[in-house]
């Protein structure tokens, strides 16, 4: 169970950074470095692509943030637990609050995305690029979706983790406790032993005795006649 849920959340975090990578790129290329949309308007001029008012660069520049904070953030936290030993046992934790707070980044984004999409994809005149758009959002909601996965699988991770600690603490109070009976055994045995061993020399006496006066009172019984 330990190696399978390590694999998916090794690819899990694979796709996530792909995805991030993807946000970023097709808004590089395809939204956010136009140069011109219009021959009227200036050519040294650029444009984002990514919002109603292509004069904006706001949108664009956002979409890079998000990426880019994602990207970084996962390759740190990667980084650290490797230099720290897993957080000295609190990796998991430390992942686990990691992805709950890059779903909603994500998930926020997928919002602003998808309102500036609409806004800018039934704007008059039409502003191309509106399947670049789109894709931004589906990316977007794709991500935030992976974070959430990696969540539930991290948190699935602590639950097994937490049982077999429970299961091993169980196991080593059993083991406790049979040794707690086998001692208290043990002095009752030795008690004994030591009572019976003690009564051997008064038994022994007081039998030896016994014969002992039997053979006096024989030899006066048995002495030289008158």
């Amino acid at each position: 169970m330990r190696a399978a849920t390590a694999c998916l959340v090794a690819v899990l975090s694979l796709l996530q950074i792909g995805t991030a990578v993807a946000v970023i790129a097709i808004t590089a290329i395809n939204l956010g470095n136009v140069q011109s949309l219009q021959d009227v308007w200036k050519l040294n001029q650029k444009f984002c692509l990514a919002s109603a008012d292509p004069k904006n660069m706001s949108v664009c520049t956002y979409i890079y943030a998000v990426g880019a904070v994602s990207i970084v953030l996962t390759i740190l936290i990667g980084l650290l637990q490797l230099i720290t030993c897993n957080m000295c046992g609190c990796g998991k934790v430390m992942d686990a609050v990691f992805t709950a707070l890059a779903c909603g980044w994500w998930l926020v984004a997928g919002f602003i995305t998808a309102a500036h999409t609409r806004a800018a994809n039934s704007a008059r005149p039409a502003i191309p690029g509106s399947e670049w758009r789109n894709a931004v959002v589906l990316l977007c909601w794709a991500t935030s979706g992976l974070f959430g996965a990696l969540f539930v699988v991290h948190m699935l991770r602590i639950g097994f983790s937490c049982c077999r600690k429970f299961s091993k603490k169980g196991q080593q109070n059993d083991v406790e406790k049979a040794g707690l009976r086998n001692n208290s055994r043990a002095p009752s045995a030795a008690v004994e032993l030591g009572k019976e061993v003690a009564a051997r020399p008064y038994m022994l006496g007081r039998f030896g005795g016994s014969k002992q006066g039997g053979g006096n009172a024989g030899s006066y019984l048995s002495g030289p006649n008158i």
